[in-house]
């Protein structure tokens, strides 16, 4: 995927962001009628999927079969130094200052909020909003595998089945 492609997304990532904050810190009326940071998160799952898929496919025709594995490690490899010690670093700090971050952090650790919040059935920490990391990284544990394995004719009915 170009940087040019990127770049021309960012404006719908910045979009994204406002609503999440709209739904937080905007007017109670905002929050209740349209519910601004639901559409948000979504917009933000849409724009990572597609991104990633796009790589993923690139990769995948200039690699070849022969490549998969080495693709997957490098995929992975880049997600966990892009994404893991900035959230481990701030899990640790909440777990230091929240006794109730503290007693789910094995949930949070393990990308699991969004099961620990169904199971809770609320919001039970401070950390809670890791919710949508945790059904991201879900989402990159099998979506590489399907782009990269799947052949090519079943892509487009995977594709659309997973929307």
């Amino acid at each position: 995927m170009t940087a040019t492609r990127i770049r021309a997304l960012d404006g719908l990532r910045a979009l994204a962001v406002l609503a999440v904050v709209l739904e937080h810190f905007g007017p109670v009326h905002l929050a209740e009628l349209v519910h601004p940071g639901r559409l948000g998160v979504r917009l933000f799952f849409v724009l990572s999927g597609f991104l990633i898929t796009g790589i993923l496919l690139e990769a995948r025709a200039a690699g070849g079969p022969a490549a998969t594995g080495s693709i997957l490690r490098a995929f992975f490899v880049r997600r966990a130094l892009r994404l893991l010690p900035l959230f481990y670093v701030v899990l640790a700090i909440s777990c230091v200052f929240s006794p109730s971050v503290r007693e789910g952090w094995l949930w949070h650790a393990t990308y699991q909020t969004n099961h620990y919040i169904a199971i809770l059935g609320g919001w039970p920490t401070a950390f809670a909003h890791a919710w949508s990391l945790a059904v991201e990284e879900q989402f990159y544990l099998v979506w590489p595998w399907i782009i990269l394995l799947l052949p090519l004719r079943a892509l487009g009915p995977a594709m659309a089945g997973a929307g």
